[in-house]
């Protein structure tokens, strides 16, 4: 229960990293994976209070601790030594047969034979009816890691000023390659009660964890050459990126954490845990921009995250509140100039101060393009049910709050922002699985620059699943139609049935006409009425009706239109 408690908790931790990370990282790459997280071990270790180390398969098998034979020796000898909680460690200290009961330390087999003699006089009969708490200190161990790689087709077009009537199209293909590894050691207090045979227990734990992320996107001609393609390189010279193609991208990232946990339950049926996160990310992207030149940013960001969890071994609910602090900093580097190198070299050693120390620096070949400070509040509930490794499937409600500075150095203009976020998220993963993840979310957004004001919301629905077919995926457009009060998202039109991984994205946009509208439906509480629309198609058809949604609908349809002049001209 323990291994799958904590891996709930790294998910959910990413999935809030993820969503805060939309908005604090703009130049985020759709098909980057930004999941942490691994499989818990326990090693099979004990070490008792007083230093005896137990190990091998079934050391933690404590089954026939009943009340109606407390002190078989085979039973004892599973467990490892006793200690007593309440402190009295000490036999010599013990003036009567009742102070027996509290079952202090125990060493050897007189010990234990005693102790059955007592039993079989019946000056212990009482003691059937007190638990002996055993305790034993467990290392902990957790290793994660993933490896993928996809091939995407980009259909580009040769003539994007024609936007209903292209001209031609050529095909790219690129080549994603996301690495991740995760490791953690820990040590977890746990007490059982000897006399309970499902499994009751205490603990209380303790884990550092450290782990890294790769991510590699590379442009190239044909299908074979992406297929061929092995990861990029972070370039050092002029002439390593000359081997790059432009808009060709690394990132790089590590993240580092402590975990505290405290938790009461039954190892078999349920149990209640209250646990506490604190992490730090270091993230530093690369993408070429020219023949010379690249676009670096770099980030920082501390979260610290507070869980209830209660749950079992295959269904489970957690409550959570979570606090993030973000700070980045870009610029474009021209790798042909020698003080623009230098400088580039620097940066790769993740020096935040450093790139802060860069803006207005008027290095030759250096440009600084923006720089950004956010913090956010969220709250969260995520329920989860499957079994481990095979299915899961989790759901997940969060709110959040986000402030953001951001600074836009070639224009020498300031932005002020605050956002609400409501997030609902549905996500099916395992090796049964599909891989299916469909999302909505709202957006509110009020923004400031100078003495302008003006405020912005959009609502977003999100369907992505392996090996889907035409029939599902016209489902899900049908879907969302009924749900924007409208005819106009036309039917996907495909030569195959099968359409292997699909993605489909809406996203509907309110200006600030419909933002101060919507705020007055809600009386003022965007946020209660963004739920409400997430929920019911039947509200989002009042909202969109008093608001106008000519606008919408014409938009929608040029786009869906030209989506499909694109899958036929393939």
């Amino acid at each position: 229960m323990n291994n799958i408690k904590i891996s709930i908790i790294f998910l959910i931790f990413s999935i809030i990293s993820a969503s805060v990370a939309a908005f604090t990282d703009h130049n985020n790459d759709e098909f980057e994976v930004r999941t942490s997280g691994g499989t818990m071990i326990n090693l099979p270790i004990q070490i008792d209070l007083q230093g005896k180390i137990t190990y091998g398969i079934g050391i933690m098998n404590h089954s026939g601790h009943g009340t109606s034979n407390p002190g078989h020796m085979n039973d004892m000898n599973d467990m490892g030594d006793m200690h007593d909680m309440s402190g009295m460690g000490d036999m010599n200290d013990m003036q009567d047969m009742d102070s027996m009961s509290d079952m202090g330390d125990m060493h050897g087999a007189d010990d234990m034979h005693d102790m059955g003699d007592m039993n079989d006089s019946g000056h212990m009969g009482h003691s059937k009816n007190r638990s002996t708490i055993m305790w034993h200190i467990m290392p902990m161990l957790q290793i994660g890691g993933d490896y993928n790689k996809r091939i995407v087709s980009a259909h580009i077009q040769e003539n994007p000023t024609q936007l209903l009537y292209p001209s031609s199209f050529h095909t790219n293909y690129i080549s994603v390659i996301n690495k991740r590894i995760e490791t953690g050691a820990g040590l977890m207090l746990m007490g059982m009660p000897s006399q309970i045979d499902w499994g009751g227990f205490l603990q209380v734990g303790f884990m550092a964890y450290k782990g890294s992320s790769f991510f590699s996107k590379s442009n190239h001609k044909n299908y074979q050459r992406a297929e061929d393609a092995r990861a990029l390189s972070i370039p050092r010279s002029i002439q390593e990126l000359r081997a790059w193609k432009i808009s060709d991208k690394v990132v790089l990232s590590t993240h580092g954490g402590v975990m505290i946990g405290a938790g009461v339950g039954a190892t078999i049926f349920t149990d209640l845990s209250v646990n506490y996160m604190a992490q730090g990310d270091w993230r530093i992207e690369i993408e070429k921009t020219s023949n010379t030149k690249l676009r670096v940013n770099l980030s920082e960001t501390n979260m610290k995250h507070i869980m209830y969890n209660m749950g079992a071994t295959v269904v489970s609910m957690n409550i959570g509140k979570h606090k993030v602090r973000n700070a980045s900093f870009e610029y474009e580097i021209d790798l042909s100039k020698r003080e623009a190198l230098e400088v580039y070299n620097q940066l790769l050693q993740g020096d935040l101060r450093f790139a802060e120390k860069l803006l207005n620096s008027e290095i030759e070949g250096v440009k600084d393009l923006y720089s950004s400070n956010s913090s956010g509040l969220a709250n969260m509930l995520n329920t989860k049910l499957g079994l481990p490794l095979l299915f899961n499937r989790n759901k997940m409600i969060m709110t959040s709050t986000t402030t953001q500075k951001v600074k836009n150095l070639q224009e020498d203009i300031v932005l002020n922002s605050e956002m609400t976020m409501v997030h609902k998220e549905r996500n099916t993963d395992g090796i049964l699985s599909a891989h299916k993840k469909d999302y909505s979310m709202y957006m509110g957004m009020k923004n400031q620059t100078g003495s302008f004001k003006y405020n912005t919301s959009s609502f977003v629905w999100h369907y992505e699943r392996d090996r889907v077919s035409l029939k599902q995926l016209n489902k899900v457009l049908a879907k969302w139609n009924k749900s924007i009060n409208s005819k106009k998202l036309l039917p996907f039109k495909a030569y195959t049935k099968k359409l292997g991984h699909a993605r489909a994205t809406v996203n509907l946009v309110f200006t600030e006409i419909g933002h101060n509208k919507l705020k007055e439906l809600a009386k003022g509480n965007i946020k209660l009425l963004s739920k409400k629309m997430l929920n019911s198609p039947k509200k989002f058809k009042e909202v969109l009706n008093k608001i106008g949604k000519k606008n919408f609908h014409k938009s929608l349809q040029i786009q869906t239109e030209f989506f499909n002049k694109v899958v036929k001209s393939i």
